[in-house]
């Protein structure tokens, strides 16, 4: 498997594409990614919680005022919380209000509070620490830019 890119995108999918067996070459032309400035926080629904993959569907289409595809966001909402145990099993460390407890903010469009952050506002840079020492081991080909995608 190819995957072009060292972003949060890319190290997931080399990651799950490894981690089931297959060979994996990973292309980067930068150094650094976009990810690492990323800034905010990660929308989830934690279990055991007042929220709900219901709820946050619908925060999400209404702030997405039509331009969203419904089936697309619930998708992405329900696998949350799966994605962000996998960035934590990663060594993600997520901000808290006490110990083993997530601190979760309320930001634009959610109603309630379900946003978690990493180191206040660096939670891009975080990720992509987490995934890149996760991927340390695999063959990643720094300053390799992909000019054709054969098929």
């Amino acid at each position: 498997v190819v995957v072009i890119g060292t972003g949060v995108a890319g190290l997931a999918a080399a990651l799950a594409a490894h981690r089931k067996g297959s060979r994996t070459v990973i292309l980067s032309k930068a150094a650094e990614t976009a990810t690492f400035h990323a800034q905010g926080g990660i929308a989830v629904v934690l279990p055991h919680t007042e929220d709900s993959v219901d709820a946050h569907v619908r925060d999400t289409l209404v702030a997405g005022a039509g331009l969203c595809d419904p089936e697309a966001v619930r998708s992405i909402v329900a696998d949350g919380y799966r994605a962000v145990a996998d960035l934590v099993a990663d060594g993600a460390r997520f901000d808290e209000s006490a110990p083993g407890r997530w601190a979760l903010t309320r930001e634009g469009g959610h109603s309630i509070r379900r946003i978690i952050h990493a180191g206040g506002d660096a939670t891009g840079a975080e990720v992509q620490r987490a995934l890149d020492h996760a991927a340390a081991t695999l063959d990643i080909r720094r300053n390799h830019v992909a000019l054709e995608i054969l098929h």
